[in-house]
């Protein structure tokens, strides 16, 4: 039931409440506690509560039917329906709810959690269940936990919050497994270790199952196709981008073990190879490394708005760049000086012109820029792809010549190794009519 925007479950009690268990000592709270407690034995059971709160469910009758939702004035009105005995005030009534909520609640974590990993209903051992999380259920458990909770919260929030396990300890039971099954899957993660409070926690790990289940879904999918084998032989660059890979994770201090570092090898080499820039393949891997920190692709590195800028630098703007295409709101507008539309469409023309039957292809599934936007924020392969467009565009401005390029797009001071690629490429803008 929910009231006033909280949600309660007054009937899922599996242990007697006492009055201690409210951590308060107040006359209001025990008068109350005292009549609904109809047996005087001291404690509140299942029973108990569930008649103590029926009266407030036949007061759920908002525009004269039953949604589970209790306003202010129905829970004034279930008070009134109550023997003028029971000296009872509303606002006593909301603290004593509000007390009462948090120890069932943190009942009903414990009893959910259980489900999910075995289907046992209660155990009074919560660590040696928590233990029982491993790589190859974690995720489930916490997306199977987030369908039954009661009020939104999150398994980390639940096990922080209602079971009083500390921030330190939800890394130890959610995030360890949850990295042991990132690895397995080859997806890169950043270091939850210095994460203090359960805000950063939680938005670790479901950015890390993201990552995970992008990886793992493409693998399905891939079972299906019979693909042309990976030979690095074929790559002449293949060796040149794996040594950086290798040295930017070291320095970074990031845990990649040798097959990721060859996957995300493999990855920038194949893009490369398909925008037709395979030469200075070694470039595009180290402004992908410098933008993701050593190539830890969480959140951090792949949401342009937080610590890094995003994978490749791609920002919103460039998805309208790439695309040539502007949300309503934009159209119209003035950059520079000169109308939005007249922009674009000149730069699009200018440097993504010969390109334009693959960024058509992206244009099919993603319209708009901010679809656009929003995906490359989870799929590391597609921002590579579109950052590797935004600098073919810049290769186009410099007429090939790439290091020019490079700080066209990442500025004047950006870093490279320059040593094994190409002072120029014969990239050609299309000509001025």
């Amino acid at each position: 039931m929910e009231i006033n925007g909280r949600n309660y479950n007054f009937k899922e009690t599996k242990n007697d409440i006492s009055y201690n268990d409210f951590g308060v000592k107040d006359k209001k709270l025990k008068n109350i506690f005292d009549h609904f407690d109809a047996n005087k034995d001291g404690k509140l059971s299942a029973e108990e509560l569930d008649t103590a709160f029926k009266i407030f469910s036949d007061m759920d009758n908002t525009g004269g039917f039953s949604n589970k939702k209790l306003s202010d004035e129905e829970v004034t009105a279930g008070i009134l329906a109550l023997p003028k005995s029971a000296r009872i005030s509303v606002d006593a009534m909301k603290t004593f709810i509000t007390r009462l909520v948090t120890i069932n609640n943190g009942k009903n974590v414990a009893q959910d959690i259980y489900k999910q990993i075995d289907g046992i209903s209660w155990y009074k051992n919560t660590i040696e269940k928590l233990k029982s999380i491993n790589k190859d259920n974690v995720i489930e458990v916490w997306k199977s936990y987030s369908n039954v909770s009661k009020n939104d919260e999150s398994l980390a929030s639940a096990i922080d919050n209602e079971i009083k396990l500390d921030v330190e300890e939800v890394k130890i039971y959610i995030c360890k497994p949850l990295v042991a099954r990132a690895q397995q899957a080859g997806v890169a993660c950043g270091d939850y270790s210095k994460f203090k409070n359960i805000d950063e926690v939680n938005k670790f790990i479901e950015f890390t199952i993201q990552r995970i289940e992008n990886v793992e879904n493409k693998k399905l999918v891939n079972d299906f196709k019979k693909e042309t084998p990976f030979d690095s032989t074929d790559y002449p660059q293949y060796e040149n981008v794996l040594s950086y890979v290798e040295k930017a994770a070291k320095s970074h201090k990031n845990n990649l073990n040798e097959n990721q570092m060859k996957d995300i090898t493999k990855m920038v080499v194949l893009a490369c190879k398909k925008y037709n820039i395979s030469e200075i393949s070694p470039i595009i891997a180290q402004m992908l490394g410098t933008e993701s920190g050593g190539f830890v692709f969480d959140e951090r590195s792949m949401d342009p708005d937080l610590i890094y800028k995003g994978v490749m630098q791609v920002d919103y703007e460039t998805c309208c760049c790439v695309l040539n295409k502007r949300e309503p709101m934009q159209i119209g507008k003035t950059i520079y000086g000169k109308k939005s539309d007249e922009v674009y469409n000149a730069w699009h023309d200018a440097h993504f012109s010969q390109d334009e039957a693959l960024i058509e292809k992206i244009r099919a599934k993603y319209p708009n820029p901010s679809d656009l936007y929003e995906a490359i924020k989870a799929d590391v392969e597609l921002g590579l792809e579109i950052g590797i467009l935004a600098y073919k565009a810049k290769l186009s401005q410099a007429k090939g010549n790439v290091k020019e390029a490079v700080a066209l797009y990442c500025g004047a001071n950006y870093s490279c190794d320059f040593s094994t690629v190409p002072a120029k490429l014969d990239i050609k803008p299309k000509e001025k009519k």
